[in-house]
């Protein structure tokens, strides 16, 4: 539970030595739920998402610019 705990960026984990769980750890993943949760009520919302490639490709990238890249990137400069 604990390395799990470390992964997401959570308070109370373990300190870790490996630079690719550091790195993790710094952008805290848990954080970037909402906004991939914002990203699809959004998309449901608008009323012209479509099943198609394009929509689905445009959307999985807004997810990852948003979580990952956006909050990952403020969260590792944050800390």
């Amino acid at each position: 539970m604990s390395d799990a705990r470390q992964l997401l960026g959570m308070k109370g984990a373990s300190g870790t030595s490996s630079i690719w769980k550091l790195r993790l750890q710094l952008m805290k993943p848990v954080t970037w739920i909402p906004l991939i949760w914002g990203v699809l009520c959004g998309a449901a919302a608008s009323g012209n998402f479509h099943w198609q490639t394009s929509d689905v490709l445009a959307s999985l990238a807004c997810m990852l610019m948003s979580g990952p890249l956006l909050a990952g990137f403020t969260q590792t400069i944050n800390d």
